[in-house]
Order: structure tokens, then C-alpha cells, then sequence
């Protein structure tokens, strides 16, 4: 980190909070974004500063506008989340966007690390957050462009999404012309289960990274970057593909489970599309991963048998 750097957090902090930055630490500089610990006279936070990217409702600031949105939203139920304080998305004050959140203490899970008595434990106690989150009745459908409004006016964009999800595996030839035509030929047959008219608060991103853990306890669910207005079986799906890896099939499945109500053919489509986003990452990450091709083909494989017995 710069001088310069300190300097505009030292103002930020002043301005914006009246506090007196004391000691500055780098979290992380990720793909889309670089977060830094900043203890001050009277707080511990956490500054998030996305780096500068996509426009529109893709963009960076767009990202933090959903996480404070977010925030706010959940803010008096009893999921536990970093409490956003401060967003600046204007660059009046400095050069870049940022926002400012309460420090949470915790670790990212490791369900790895856990025995099965504990991770079932918190595997609970995430299903009843999920579920919370879910109770929360949104407008429109799609990512959100307003604090519980989405960006599109039908979630036929699921349907959409899909497809042009297949078309483009086609053509980077991740997968091959057979198998992407039996997986469109399966969203076509199913595109009558996911009908949507009562859309939800989905965090459509909940991966182990965003799961903070703290004596065998959920301090904090993290990261609503990517929150839409849409179908909570979709972001049950999505929690299935992150965490299939390292949770494996049994608890994975739990967790469905554990959650209830859970119509079969309508999980098995965003399972699919979860399924083949999953394998798309090879693209984001810029390099191969055997965890994307064997959680993928694997989950793919399933469902196409399911549907055809």
C-alpha cells in the first residue's frame, strides 16, 4: 500500500466518520476488487474498493450498491451479516469508490477442517439464514438495480440465461456439440417448471469464502455483490455447485434436505445451469481447474439420467 493510499483513507475516515485512522492492513486484492482492515480511535472496519470493470448493471458500483442495499435490508432480521456504515460512490472525496463495513470476526468456513457432528452444526444454522433471506419478498426479477428491485421484468431470464450460457460452452468448446444439445433439449422440456410470479431475495453467491465462522458458529454471511430478485431455488442450487467440491454429494444433499419443500424437476433445471456455469469459470479464471470439469460433468451427467428414467 502507498503513502498516498493512507492518505486517502485518512480523509475518508475523517470526513465521512470523524475518526482517526491508527493502523491499516491489506485483507486481500482479488479478481474484482481489494479490501483492507482499518482499525481507527473509535471502530475496526473493513474498506472494499473494486477495481474499475464492467458498466451498467454488471458494474462495480453496482456490486456495492447490492451489498449496502443488502445491508440495510437485513439489518433487523437475524441473519447475521457485516453492517454496511458508509458507501461513496461518487469519487468527490477521492479518485475511487468504496464501501465501509462493520469488521466482523470470523474465518471463512473450511468444511474440511470440521467433523461431521460440527458441520452439520452450522450446515443448520445456514439453512435457517438462507431461509430468512428467502422470506424476503423483492420486485421484478433478475440482479438488483434498487433495494429490493430487479432488473428485468420476467424471470423468463433464467430460461435465457441458460440458454446463452450452452451456446457459448458450444462455441469455446468446453463442451461438445452432443452433449450441449441434450442439456438444451433438457431446458426446453423443463422450462415450464420454473415459472416465477412471487420473487425472493437470493444472495446467488454463496460460497464457503462467504460464510464467516466463529467458534463453530456463523458470525456472518458475506459478499451480496451479485443479490437478485428471483427464485430461492436458484440460490439453493448455486450454494449446491460452490460447495459440492468440498462438501461432497452426502452433505450437499443434507442441505437440500434440510431445507424442505424442494420441487425435484425445478432444483434439477438451475442444478443444470449451475452445473454448466460452474464449468464456465475455467474461462473467468484464466487458467484450468479439475474441480470445474468433475463437479460438472458429474452433475450434468446425473440430471440428464434422472430425466431420461
Amino acid at each position: 500500500m502507498t503513502s498516498e493510499s493512507a492518505l486517502f483513507f485518512e480523509k475518508i475516515y475523517k470526513e465521512k466518520l470523524n475518526e482517526k485512522v491508527l493502523k491499516i492492513s491489506q485483507i486481500y486484492k482479488g479478481y474484482e476488487s481489494k479490501a483492507y482492515f482499518i482499525e481507527t480511535n473509535k471502530s475496526s472496519t473493513v474498506i472494499r474498493i473494486p477495481k474499475e470493470g464492467k458498466n451498467g448493471v454488471f458494474s462495480r458500483e453496482y456490486q456495492l450498491l447490492r451489498h449496502y442495499w443488502a445491508s440495510g435490508i437485513l439489518e433487523k432480521t437475524k441473519v447475521p451479516i457485516s453492517k454496511a456504515l458508509v458507501l461513496d460512490i461518487s469519487k468527490d472525496l477521492v479518485p475511487f469508490n468504496y464501501l465501509i463495513s462493520k469488521k466482523v470476526e470470523g474465518e471463512p468456513v473450511d468444511f474440511n477442517k470440521l467433523n461431521k457432528k460440527d458441520s452439520e452444526k452450522i450446515l443448520k444454522q445456514l439453512v435457517s439464514h438462507l431461509k430468512e433471506i428467502h422470506e424476503i419478498k423483492t420486485e421484478d426479477y433478475g440482479l438488483l438495480i434498487g433495494k429490493k428491485k430487479g432488473n428485468k421484468d420476467s424471470w423468463d431470464l433464467a430460461y435465457d440465461l441458460a440458454i446463452d450460457l450452452i451456446q457459448g460452452l458450444k462455441q469455446k468448446q468446453l463442451i461438445k456439440d452432443e452433449l450441449g444439445n441434450k442439456i438444451l433439449k433438457f431446458f426446453n422440456e423443463n422450462k415450464k417448471y420454473i415459472e416465477l410470479d412471487d420473487p425472493r431475495l437470493i444472495h446467488n453467491d454463496l460460497s464457503s469464502d462467504h460464510i464467516l465462522v466463529k467458534d463453530k458458529k456463523i458470525s456472518a454471511i458475506i459478499d451480496f455483490g451479485d443479490a437478485m430478485s428471483g427464485d430461492p431455488l436458484c440460490d439453493l442450487a448455486r450454494f449446491y455447485v460452490l460447495n459440492f467440491y468440498n462438501l461432497e454429494e452426502e452433505r450437499v444433499d443434507k442441505v437440500v434436505e434440510m431445507y424442505g419443500d424442494v420441487d425435484k424437476k425445478r432444483f434439477n433445471f438451475y442444478l443444470m445451469y449451475q452445473a454448466c456455469w460452474y464449468k464456465s469459470l475455467q474461462l473467468k479464471h484464466l487458467h484450468p481447474d479439475k474441480k470445474y470439469d468433475e463437479v460438472s460433468n458429474y452433475l450434468i451427467d446425473k440430471i440428464l439420467q434422472e430425466a431420461s428414467s
